[in-house]
């Protein structure tokens, strides 16, 4: 999936703006391939990163590595240096259908800690306690800029404003696309944007969807991991497995 924001031009992040997101990568015969971007995700605790199923699954631990702390991803050189981690574990939600996407969430674990660091950080996730505001949610990634195959993905990481929005208006809005009038919000997903031009797309999958806490503005909340869309920056929804929804597992 992609970030897309007005007039196809999403807002550039400033370096060590969002300390919790990571890439995950692809290892081919030992080698890091930096160049395929295989899916985002969010850092949750210094040796957990939460992502979408549909990242992982069907995918060896060993071809799998984690990089924190990386913002423009066609340079070699940044102020603080990335950290990579390999990955000793996946756990895929039992439930998880790669067929619907239903239960689109996992857990990955890494070799050992990152360092926490001015660009290398944790996000919250969601309790009784912390109380969002849904008009301020944000969604991040290096995704590509448009989905053909002219598009191509960021350089920097991008971010979207993607308020949220109920689950009745966003099941309604998703059965005047192709979905048919039959479609059923399944219940471990949320919706946020649904406005032209502002969405996420190819390239951006298992990304955080985060929102400002109402007490602390300068504290965000991971409330969904992004799993899929319909014709992105259309005005449909976009669609991310519920945070909140899965903490008892992810607990």
């Amino acid at each position: 999936m992609r970030i897309t924001g007005p007039a196809g031009y999403p807002e550039e992040t400033f370096y060590g703006e969002v300390p919790w997101m990571v890439r995950l990568l692809f290892v081919d015969n030992g080698q890091i391939n930096d160049t395929f971007l295989m899916c985002g995700g969010a850092l949750i605790t210094p040796s957990v990163v939460l992502t979408a199923a549909h990242c992982v699954n069907n995918i060896n631990t060993n071809q799998i590595v984690v990089r924190a702390g990386d913002w423009n991803i066609q340079q070699n050189f940044e102020p603080i240096a990335p950290q990579d981690r390999n990955v000793i574990r996946t756990i895929i939600h039992p439930e998880f259908n790669s067929r619907n996407l239903a239960n689109d969430i996992a857990l990955i674990g890494l070799e050992s800690p990152l360092q926490l660091s001015q660009t290398v950080d944790i996000v919250c996730t969601p309790d009784a306690q912390r109380v969002v505001n849904g008009s301020t949610c944000l969604a991040t990634g290096w995704g590509k800029n448009e989905l053909s195959r002219y598009g191509t993905y960021q350089d920097t990481l991008r971010k979207v404003t993607l308020p949220l929005i109920d689950r009745t208006e966003c099941q309604t809005k998703l059965r005047k696309t192709k979905l048919g009038k039959y479609f059923t919000l399944l219940p471990g997903f949320l919706c946020a944007g649904g406005s032209q031009d502002s969405d996420t797309c190819e390239g951006d999958g298992g990304g955080p969807l985060y929102c400002q806490l109402q007490s602390e503005p300068n504290r965000y909340v991971v409330v969904g991991v992004i799993s899929w869309g319909i014709d992105c920056g259309k005005g449909n929804p976009a669609v991310f497995a519920d945070v909140n929804h899965y903490m008892p597992w992810i607990k």
